[in-house]
């Protein structure tokens, strides 16, 4: 049971760290794609889009930029510094999901995360009130792991993988230590002794055999 929790909290940060969302955020999106129909790992994947994005807006283009400014969605603070990813993400969907026109829905969405906004459909037919509902459903029913709780078992399950790999490093160097003794003594006595004698027994046995069917 532990090394199931650590896989699964290990899964959640590593999640976090590719989308630059929280845990909390991670584990409440699974939730609402699930319910919806989706996958977290369409979520991922049109989050890596809006970051390819967002890039292109901060190197200046033009078109980006327009995209972002067109949903009404702030990519920069009042100092004028990128916001987090997870705050112009949740952003956009809120504001994808008040637009009720499914081919313009399309054509915003599609601006801001590329080709995978089509997988986003199940998430973004929910309005902002369900989506919310949903959200805290997840905290409500205990599906959502605690930060600390993550981060805890998470660095649980990278000291058991340290600890197998020193096991395992361990066992090769045992085995080399081991070699001579194989190469200058229990190896020339199976070449030069066992397997001989064995082929002598192997040969005996054969000749009995044919003595016997030759009878």
């Amino acid at each position: 049971a532990t090394d199931q929790a650590a896989e699964y909290a290990d899964s959640i940060e590593q999640a976090g760290l590719r989308t630059r969302l929280t845990t909390d955020t991670v584990q409440e999106l699974t939730y609402v794609a699930d319910i919806a129909g989706g996958t977290f790992a369409d979520v991922e994947t049109a989050i890596k889009g809006m970051n390819a994005r967002l890039k292109g807006a901060e190197e200046g283009s033009e078109k980006q930029t327009a995209a972002f400014a067109r949903l009404g969605v702030a990519t920069k603070d009042a100092n004028g510094e990128l916001l987090e990813s997870e705050e112009i993400f949740l952003d956009a969907i809120k504001n994808l999901q008040g637009i009720t026109n499914e081919t313009e829905r399309s054509v915003a969405a599609q601006a801001i995360f590329g080709k995978s906004a089509a997988n986003l459909n199940p998430i973004l037919s929910l309005n902002a009130e369900e989506m919310a509902t949903l959200r805290r459903e997840a905290q409500d029913l205990g599906l959502v792991l605690d930060a600390q709780s993550i981060g805890e078992l998470a660095t649980y399950k990278d000291s058991i993988e340290t600890i197998e790999k020193q096991f395992r490093l361990a066992r090769f160097e045992l085995t080399s230590a081991f070699l001579p003794v194989l190469e200058k003594g229990v190896i020339p006595i199976l070449q030069n002794a066992v397997i001989p004698l064995m082929q002598q027994l192997a040969d005996k046995v054969a000749n009995y055999t044919n003595r016997l069917f030759e009878a």
